[in-house]
């Protein structure tokens, strides 16, 4: 389920599958240990298991409590899109796989002009990753989204504390809850704030809650 961990193995797949001679070089090694690549193997992320091997239908089917009155800002990430021509996920300027899960959940995604940049945590400049995330926050505060949905623990990470960090470095104050998809996912199935993780966060979702108590 995690993005950085997909690109990676994708990429290495990608790579062993176009070179013949480090395949060679890499079972070699593989040997010593009594294993082999042979490249049968498939890599997919969650998302694109639901989508493609089950179906947003099997979703759909799945959901006791819809999302209905809950908006959400999807922020899809770098590595589950790119590079495009190994991931094979979504068209990476316009991606949808993500908003299409969370309306069959019942919530509605909302457009907001940042929804790709990157969170810039691997930025190596000690600035520009909070600069990268005030930009994003202010994009979905203009959307009116009770929350930001994402897949990446990474960018999780960026989000989470980084709101922290903008109100002490910056004194703005956005309190954007930031959820996993599949937190969500697991709201809409019936399950409660804290079978799905929700206290561990450090912006809480009472927003997204209420709307949810309101039914």
């Amino acid at each position: 389920m995690c993005s950085g961990c997909i690109s990676t193995l994708k990429e290495a797949q990608h790579t062993l599958d176009e070179d013949p001679a480090l395949r060679d070089t890499v079972n070699k090694r593989l040997k010593k240990i009594n294993r082999e690549y042979r490249g049968t193997v498939k890599v997919k992320h969650a998302v694109v298991m639901i989508r493609d091997d089950l179906g947003m239908d099997v979703v759909e089917k799945s959901v006791k409590r819809p999302l209905q009155g809950v908006t959400v800002a999807i922020h899809y990430g770098c590595h589950i899109l790119k590079p495009s021509q190994i991931m094979h996920v979504d068209d990476a300027d316009y991606p949808s796989i993500l908003d299409d899960f969370v309306a069959v959940m019942g919530a509605t995604p909302l457009e907001h002009h940042e929804k790709l940049l990157c969170c810039g945590k691997g930025c190596m400049d000690d600035e520009l990753p909070l600069e990268m995330t005030d930009a994003i926050f202010s994009s979905i505060e203009k959307s009116g989204a009770d929350c930001m949905g994402l897949i990446c623990p990474t960018c999780f990470s960026s989000f989470d504390l980084g709101q922290i960090m903008i109100s002490r470095k910056k004194g703005k104050t956005y309190n954007i809850p930031v959820i996993y998809i599949f937190q969500l996912l697991g709201l809409a199935q019936g399950l409660g704030p804290e079978e799905v993780g929700l206290h561990t966060h450090r912006v809480k979702a009472d927003k997204v809650l209420e709307k949810l108590k309101e039914k």
